[in-house]
Formats: C-alpha cells, structure tokens, sequence
C-alpha cells in the first residue's frame, strides 16, 4: 500500500500592499495583540482581509510570526553594540526586516514582565511581617472615653 503524501499548499506571497494593511491593524489595535492570538488573527481576517477571502487565519499567524522572528533578529542587532543606532546600521536593520521601525513600535513597547503595580495581592499571599497587625481592641481607657 502506497502512502498518499499531499503537499500542504505553501502559503502565497505577501504583497506589500497586504503587509502594510496588517501593520496598520497592529498599530490601531495594539491593546488585542496582549489578548488570545485565534481571537485577534480572527479579527485581522473579518476587518482587514473578509473582502478578498483568500487570506486564512493560519496564513495570518505564519505571517505575524515571520514578522515577530524578523524583527526579534534585528532587535538583537541593534542591541549588540551598546552604542545605540548609527545612520549604517539603519540599513542593515531594514534590510534583515523592512518593517523594524514600525514593528518596534507594536512589539518594542510591551513589557517582558508583568509590573508589580498590576498584581493585586491578598493579605494571605503577603509573608506575616508585611500584613497589618490588627487594630487594637477597645478598652476602657480609650482614647474615645477621654474626649467625650
């Protein structure tokens, strides 16, 4: 028995003016791009590729994460030298990912971490030297009684 090898079709070229559409989302919906990915390439299909409908989901993720890799690459690049960036390195940086300005500006802005305003701690998470003591019980030599 002969095993049926189907190629899976290679996803199509990208032309520029589809790129730039994507981009455009990216940057006009940055706060969707911290949520569920299948929700927001869902999204990227309905409001900027429904029209044509040959653009899958699938072909969108591939797309975001070659463009991720591309510009992680030339992140690192720039990083190398400690130095910032010198006009000759501008092209470099573009022509290892044409985008890296404005993808820097979607990707370069989020935090690796979760910043320790946005944690919420419950008392009984906090260690027992950090928690409040409780306030003192009422006696009958309280300061109240004095002043009334």
């Amino acid at each position: 028995m002969v095993a049926n090898h189907q190629k899976t079709p290679r996803s199509r070229n990208w032309l520029k003016e589809n790129m730039e559409r994507l981009v455009c989302w990216m940057e006009e919906n940055q706060q969707s791009l911290c949520g569920k990915q299948s929700v927001w390439h869902k999204d990227v299909k309905e409001q900027v590729f429904a029209k044509g409908g040959e653009t899958t989901m699938k072909q969108i993720g591939e797309k975001v994460q070659n463009m991720e890799n591309a510009w992680g690459g030339s992140h690192k690049l720039q990083d190398q030298s400690g130095e910032g960036v010198r006009s000759e390195d501008n092209a470099l940086l573009e022509s290892k990912c044409p985008l890296f300005w404005r993808l820097g500006g979607i990707w370069g802005t989020r935090p690796n971490t979760t910043p320790i305003a946005a944690v919420d701690p419950t008392p009984s998470d906090l260690p027992a030297s950090a928690q409040a003591p409780p306030p003192p019980s009422p006696t009958e030599d309280s300061d109240d009684e004095k002043f009334e």
